[in-house]
């Protein structure tokens, strides 16, 4: 199927109208597409996803919104799409719907084993070793999929650089963004600090490389080595939750808030956001640098 246009691929590999083809954004290979026993890469298609969305009518199953919004805002909309990280969470309950558990349920794997060493990209490669299979392959031996980074503590909001070469995480429990290097093949390498001494959730990058975060009950924007370049107090009780600069120009800054009181401790505060009164609010901000990467 290699040089075929997108659509005349997905009629080789036998797709018709409702039958299911995998979606996912990968920094390596623009667009991964799977359908039945067959995989591929294509490179800057989202158009093209868009005219076989329109011609074939596939159901198209998606890893988690990333891949949505990446189409999204090349205006390109879905006419039916699976969401795995929600349908996960509708179906079994919980916050935590990373591909590697959801894998693990798809196959009948025991959770239990899912690899803790860190995110789990399909397009990643073994960093670790000691498994005895083909460190090309994202699935280990043992079915599950392979780590591409170790160590992360509670990773949580992700950007991409424009170019496509560095991926900044949050790790919430840390309190720091981690920078990482993108190889051509998808693997991560290059571990450094990109700013700490921070309450990072979900985080999104302007045109200058800064990245806007949570810092506890303010938000700010932060330079790669942690320089503070602005900082924007909250209403009281309200924290941040995730960030995303949109707008017709990127410029203004959505910042997903929700009722936290310190006073009341970690989980009285997290069992009033699951079943307590809806205190959710998203507030917006103009901002003079506009947004960019991905999501």
């Amino acid at each position: 199927m290699a040089g075929a246009d997108l659509v005349t691929s997905l009629r080789q590999a036998g797709v018709n109208r409702g039958d299911l083809v995998a979606l996912v954004v990968s920094p390596a290979f623009e667009l991964g597409l799977a359908a039945g026993d067959g995989s591929w890469a294509v490179a800057g298609v989202a158009a093209e996803v868009g005219r076989a969305d329109e011609e074939l009518r596939p159901r198209w199953v998606l890893w988690s919104g990333q891949t949505a919004a990446r189409l999204a805002a090349a205006g390109v909309r879905l006419a039916t799409c699976w969401d795995i990280a929600a349908v996960h969470r509708l179906l079994f309950g919980g916050w935590r719907a990373d591909p590697g558990l959801a894998w693990a349920r798809l196959h009948g794997l025991a959770t239990e084993t899912v690899p803790a060493g860190g995110p789990l990209d399909l397009f990643g490669s073994d960093l670790f070793g000691g498994d005895e299979g083909d460190a090309s392959d994202p699935v280990a031996p043992d079915g599950h999929l392979r780590p591409v980074a170790g160590d992360i503590q509670f990773p949580n909001g992700m950007v991409i650089t424009p170019d496509g070469r560095t991926l900044i995480i949050s790790e919430s429990f840390a309190g720091r963004l981690t920078a990482f290097d993108i190889g051509a093949d998808g693997s991560l390498s290059g571990r450094r600090v990109f700013a700490e001494g921070l309450g990072p959730d979900g985080i999104c990058m302007d045109a200058e490389g800064a990245v806007w975060v949570g810092t506890g009950f303010s938000i700010a924007r932060v330079a790669d080595g942690g320089e503070v370049l602005q900082r924007v107090e909250l209403p009281e009780n309200r924290a941040p939750f995730a960030l995303m600069l949109g707008g017709p120009d990127r410029r203004t800054l959505f910042i997903c808030t929700a009722e936290w009181r310190v006073a009341d401790g970690h989980v009285a505060n997290l069992e009033r956001l699951a079943s307590g009164p809806r205190t959710g609010q998203i507030l917006t901000l103009t901002v003079e640098v506009p947004g960019t990467g991905r999501p």
